[in-house]
């Protein structure tokens, strides 16, 4: 049964109450938080909003005022072939609207023409064609991803009392989205660095923001979905979206509950328009402790084998502390470094990084060791009756005028294999990588023996 509604607002009786929060997370998609002055009668009424952005998630849509709010609709004419078109497998239930018969099943496939028809398969495996759809009622748990709206949408209300007041709204949008840029400076002398980062927003949602508070969240987030009874008035019937209750509500998370997060508060007022890009330079640190060393990568497994070669580079590790002259959380992004010898500054290279948190180290290969060369070859295969023993030997040599620091990593699945001896202190990271560390001196050689034990598998 239809609800009649008592009074329509339209969007000249709302005024923003005053400037909005904008919180960009950088997979993506923006929540955004608004306070609106509008003019209330009494009893339950439509409230409807039209000047939100094509890009509003709808089912993250969100009030809060001093009453009940039951629920929300939005219309658009030619979205119920679009919803259908793009539900095939999804879970559906048909209401038949004069006979009250209720069909569960799964979409197969959806004919959107002039009269469209509907395939559904049923729990027990049948299939049935519906083929006039003005006679159904669909509800589909969740509105697909891909299906865009316009920006019409109408609340069903019931105010504690009448007259000015304040609404909250809440939303999330699409199509705007941050990510950073890093540049490592690095003094070829001191073997430290400055790092400076940029944060780069682009804004596509059809949205200006003019002198917004905005923060930047790193991190991965589930996205919000919105209040749980949310209708679609189409002309073909009505196509209701159920979100569970317990996926509701996350675009009110407190700062607090966001754990493994790193929230960027910008201090000052902020405007960004639609279809803008803008930057805005975060922080830089000096004097940042960096380790220059050559890495060395081999395997002991056969469909890793480079031929004997072993390809080494070189690389800066970040370690992301106090001690080291940074200490804050450094989120995905690329790192231009440039190296720095007396006046003359020169490009290295971009590196893209997954972010660094505190205290964890981030390895940025830089570009290969023309002046170090390595191999690796196996001495002898031998076996103690059931297992394989295997002797491999690697070695170094440096054509440099200094001593290098080389980090060997050798990968492999460590699980079936024992290390029986090794001419050089080792560790296991993890159960797929074997670490030695060691110095290669200035016009010098060096070689690694590493005796090891492969387990067979007994049937």
């Amino acid at each position: 049964m239809k609800r009649s509604f008592l009074i329509f607002l339209f969007a000249c009786n709302v005024l923003f109450a005053q400037a909005p929060k904008l919180t960009i997370y950088n997979s993506g998609f923006a929540v955004v938080e608004e306070t609106i002055n509008v003019n209330l009668k009494n009893g339950r009424q439509e409230f409807m909003i039209d000047n939100l952005p094509s890009s509003v998630i709808p089912n993250s849509l969100m009030l809060k005022l001093n009453g009940n709010i039951y629920s929300y609709s939005f219309f658009r004419k030619s979205l119920f072939n679009e919803i259908l078109s793009n539900s095939i497998n999804k879970d559906a239930i048909v209401y038949h609207k004069f006979s009250n018969e209720k069909l569960n099943g799964k979409i197969l496939s959806f004919f959107p023409n002039d009269n469209p028809r509907l395939i559904l398969k049923k729990p027990d495996n049948s299939i049935v064609l519906l083929s006039n759809l003005l006679e159904y009622d669909i509800e589909i748990k969740e509105l697909p991803d891909n299906v865009s709206l316009n920006n019409k949408y109408y609340f069903d209300i019931e105010p504690i009392k009448s007259g000015p007041q304040n609404i909250n709204l809440n939303y999330q949008i699409n199509d705007i989205y941050w990510n950073a840029q890093h540049f490592l400076i690095i003094n070829d002398q001191t073997n430290s660095a400055t790092l400076s980062s940029d944060f780069q927003i682009f804004n596509n949602s059809g949205k200006d923001f003019k002198q917004v508070r905005m923060k930047l969240i790193y991190g991965d987030v589930p996205k919000p979905i919105g209040l749980n009874d949310v209708s679609q008035e189409q002309d073909y019937g009505a196509v209701r979206f159920s979100p569970q209750a317990a996926k509701m509500n996350l675009a009110n998370t407190s700062e607090e509950e966001l754990s493994g997060l790193f929230i960027y508060d910008l201090k000052d007022d902020f405007s960004i328009l639609n279809q803008q890009f803008k930057k805005i330079s975060y922080k830089s640190a000096d004097n940042v402790k960096i380790f220059k060393k050559k890495y060395a990568f081999s395997s002991f497994e056969p469909w890793q084998n480079t031929g004997g070669k072993v390809d080494i580079f070189n690389v800066v590790e970040l370690v992301n502390s106090k001690d080291n002259g940074l200490g804050f959380t450094i989120p995905k992004g690329v790192f231009s470094v440039y190296s720095i010898n007396k006046e003359d500054i020169e490009f290295v290279g971009e590196i893209p990084t997954n972010g660094i948190n505190i205290n964890n180290t981030e390895v940025l290969k830089l570009s290969k060791a023309f002046n170090i060369n390595g191999r690796e070859e196996i001495q002898n295969v031998d076996f103690d009756g059931t297992n394989q023993i295997e002797t491999y030997r690697y070695s170094f040599s440096n054509q440099a005028n200094t001593a290098e620091d080389i980090v060997l990593l050798i990968s492999g699945d460590f699980t079936n294999i024992k290390i029986l001896s090794s001419s050089h202190k080792y560790k296991l990271e993890g159960k797929r990588t074997l670490r030695i560390d060691f110095k290669l001196n200035k016009s010098s050689e060096e070689q690694i023996i590493i005796k090891t034990q492969r387990m067979q598998n007994r049937y």
